[in-house]
This record gives structure tokens, sequence and C-alpha cells, in this order.
């Protein structure tokens, strides 16, 4: 696992020299990027460091434009210690999360406004907490999923003859017997896929949701709180332990369990589903997903060259060309094919593509580029949509379609 770039969480000191100090490099550090703000750098994070200003003259919070302003006070002394629970309704509070009736069975666009909350959120936590890398990478993926579930959408409502021009024109790698599965498949059944990706969506929240809410309330000291309460297992608190740490490679583990648990934990019964939907149909989409799923990770690798091996080829360890020599060591030879050998919906191949490419790809970017990969996680999840997407047809997160 490479090394992270991590930030320091803690205690900025007594008022007076210090801050004034820290005031002086934040003042600086604003104005070098509204002289570049109209080269790229985006106003979301000129607008955080200028807030930084009062932050430390007042004590009080930031809030940047485009982010869901959330109360990071610890919880009043002689009040209750809360609980997941309690932690999941201030979410939905403090967020503005429509979670009376966040019914995933309805689709995308009745549940777009918490959709694209929930990755805000996890982008606004890692601008504030880079230790909170998984925080940071659910942002970015979250952009292309949310691009995926629009593309399921516009399919879903469109006519079959539609869906069949449409999907013929722009899949034409796909095996014809799954691309026929495709075509034919009903309404009904591009809406089982829609509802399970936003129930997926859902899902992750709510398991990891609180707990990214209790260690940004309370810190690592909350985490113990909350394990010691047996309210959270003590697997997770050892992933917190890591992310606390301040130690570079600790922290890229403690975030990698994290994802492990979201993708072998929490969802990979919702992939097993969605593979196993009416034969061939689920086979299909989720080969489908595979094949044209690129890295959300900028620089990473799509699945379908990452997963693609047809086999090895095992050669002698030395060959000479005469009994004196010259010899030339070989290795073996991994015959790879142009498209994915693999399924997205299948746990090893999904976490080979993440461990082998998305996550080094990711850790290379925290230590070497971190302006870059904070960039890309503090953009807005529409735009990361947007440049997902692969059905041409438009998504109105208004149109009633549940």
């Amino acid at each position: 696992m490479g090394l992270s770039r991590t930030g320091t969480r803690g205690d900025r000191g007594d008022r007076g020299e210090s801050a004034l100090a820290y005031i002086a490099v934040i003042v600086l550090l604003a104005g070098t990027l509204v002289g570049v703000g109209q080269t790229g750098i985006g106003q979301r994070v000129t607008s955080a460091l200028t807030c930084s200003v009062g932050k430390v003259l007042t004590n009080g919070r930031c809030e940047t434009p485009g982010v869901t302003p959330i109360s990071h006070s610890p919880t009043p002394v002689g009040s209750p210690a809360p609980d997941p629970e309690d932690y999941w309704d201030m979410l939905c509070r403090e967020l503005g999360l429509h979670c009376d009736d966040w019914d995933t069975s309805r689709g995308l666009s009745c549940n777009d406004h918490n959709v694209v909350t929930v990755y805000e959120y996890y982008s606004d936590l890692y601008m504030r907490h880079p230790e909170l890398q998984w925080a940071g990478m659910a942002a970015l993926a979250g952009g292309h999923v949310y691009g995926g579930m629009q593309d399921m959408h516009v399919l879903r409502k469109a006519s079959r003859d539609v869906r069949e021009q449409i999907l013929r024109r722009h899949f034409p790698q796909m095996p014809a017997v799954l691309l026929d599965a495709l075509v034919g498949a009903t309404e009904a059944e591009f809406e089982f896929f829609e509802d399970k990706f936003v129930s997926m969506h859902k899902q992750i929240f709510r398991d990891l949701g609180w707990q990214h809410m209790a260690y940004d309330r309370g810190g690592i000291q909350e985490m113990r709180r909350l394990a010691a309460a047996g309210q959270l297992p003590r697997a997770e608190l050892d992933a917190w332990e890591d992310i606390a740490s301040g130690d570079p490679e600790r922290i890229a583990n403690g975030n990698e369990a994290l994802l492990y648990r979201e993708q072998k934990i929490i969802l990979q019964d919702d992939y097993d589903e969605m593979k196993g939907h009416h034969g061939l149909v689920g086979l299909a989409m989720t080969y489908m997903m595979g094949q044209t799923t690129e890295s959300p990770i900028p620089g990473g690798k799509p699945f379908r060259e990452v997963v693609n091996e047809v086999g090895t080829i095992n050669l002698p360890d030395e060959i000479c060309l005469t009994p004196w020599g010259p010899c030339q060591s070989l290795g073996d030879i991994t015959v790879r094919a142009p498209f994915a050998t693999g399924n997205i919906a299948t746990f090893d191949s999904r976490w080979k593509w993440i461990t082998e490419d998305m996550l080094p790809r990711y850790q290379y970017l925290l230590e070497h580029e971190p302006d870059r990969i904070r960039e890309e996680i503090g953009r807005p999840p529409h735009e990361l949509a947007d440049e997902s997407r692969l059905i041409p047809i438009g998504y109105d997160p208004e149109d009633g379609v549940c």
C-alpha cells in the first residue's frame, strides 16, 4: 500500500501570535488561489481557505458554498451520549435528508436529493479531514455511480425500440447472446437494477455514514466510547484507530478496511442478486457494467483493462542457447484479452480491480498530487456524472418517474 497524505486534527492553540501567523498564511493562500482562479482552481477551495480566517477569529465554523453545513460541535456536557441511531437521526436532520420517505423502490428521480446530498457529504468530510480517504474515494466513485443510475433511469423510461437502438449502437463489444438479452429486457427489469443501485447507495450510507459523523464530532475517543458500549464492532474500531493514527501507512490500511467492508459485507449480496436476476438478463447487465465502467480515479485503468486475463503460459526459468551459454532468464507470460474476462458483480474480480489499480493510483495521487485529487473530490456530483454517462438521453431529476 502506498503512502498517503494526511491532515492533522487538533488544537490550533491560543489566539495571539500563532493565530495571526495562521491568518497571514491563509490570506496569502487565498490571494494566490484568487489570482489563478480563472485557470481552473474551483471557487469552492478559495472559499474554504477564506472562511478559515473567520474560524480562527471566532472559533466558529466555515460554510463552503455548495456544501450542506454540518454542526461539528461535540455533545453538550450532561447530554446523553449518542448511539448509532441518534447519529443517524442527526445526519438526516442536519443534512436535510428525506429519511422518512427514503423509499429506494421508487427509483432515482424520487430519491435524487438524498443521493446527491450524501455524495456531497462524503466530499465535505474529506475536505475537512484528509485522513478520511474512504470518504474521498466514495465521493469520486459516487459521481460515476450517479451517472450509471441516470443511464439506468432513462433506459427504463425509453420504449423498447429506442432501447434496442441505443444498446446495439453503443455496446457493440458485448457478446451477441448477452446483448440480445438486454435488448429483450422489460421496463420492470430495468427498474429492478435502478432500484437496486439506489438501495445499495443507501445501505452504504446507513452503515458508514453515522460512523463518519461520530468521528467528525468526537474523534477517536468517540469511536472508542461507542466500541466500549458495544455499538461499534472491534474490527471497525481497529480501522478507525488506524485512520486516526497519523501514520500514513496505517491511515491507508484503515480506510482500505472500510472499503473492504463496503464491498464485501454491505454490497456483495446485492451484486449477487443483480447477476442472478432473470437468468441471462442479470448476467448481461452486470457484464456490461464491467465492460463499460471507467475508473473514478484520475489516470486509473478501467475494469476491462485490469480484469482481462485469459491464461498464463509457464516458461522455463532460464533458456540457454548452448550448454555454455549465453542464457536468458524468463518469466511466465500472462495472456490478456481486449475485453473484460471477469464480471464486476463477482467480488474477487471487483476487488482485484480495486486493489491492483484503483487504490494504488489513489494513494499515489494523495501523496504526489494532493491538490489535483482534492480538486477532483470537490467537484459537484452532477459534473462527475455527466462525464461518466453512456446513454445519450437527458436525465431530469424532477420527471416524477417513481
